[in-house]
């Protein structure tokens, strides 16, 4: 039986940290070098809490999106913020945000080579993600989409 975190890409890093305010966070990420992800890959980040002896997270996935024929990034992708609640153990709660991200892992793998030029890539990004996108927005500009509001 394949292991949980065999979903996971060779070089992917799994993070549990305090802030300094005392708040867990957990980080799924590519690390491209020294402090530094690689955001042409998934990150997976977000809080942890302990409630009443189970676990819970509340979490965004963020990644770059549409390359194009220069090698840049068109946009930065985030999805809404989700909420998994009520596991028995830290490691059942690691084992869910693992599957998760290996599912948007994959979608983004995808993805490029699933985009049609005649369509409306917006519609196709919002589909292929299952509508979780909830913001685009333009590399290294200030201009973004909140898809909730097209």
């Amino acid at each position: 039986m394949k292991s949980i975190e065999s979903n996971l890409p060779l070089n992917a890093t799994i993070s549990l940290y305090n802030n300094s305010d005392g708040t867990e966070t957990i980080e799924i990420a590519i690390p491209y070098s020294d402090n530094l992800i690689d955001l042409g890959y998934p990150r997976l980040s977000g809080r942890v809490k302990t409630i009443n002896g189970t676990f819970s997270a509340a979490f965004t996935i963020d990644f770059l999106l549409l390359e194009n024929i220069s090698g840049d990034y068109i946009f930065e992708a985030e999805t809404y913020t989700f909420q998994r609640n009520q596991f028995k153990t830290k490691q059942a709660m690691l084992n869910k945000l693992i599957l998760i991200y290996s599912e948007y892992y994959d979608k983004l793998l995808q993805f490029n080579s699933k985009v049609h030029a005649g369509r409306n890539v917006i519609n196709q990004i919002s589909e292929h993600f299952n509508n979780s996108i909830s913001k685009l927005k333009l590399v290294e500009t200030d201009w973004f989409i909140e898809l909730d509001r097209i």
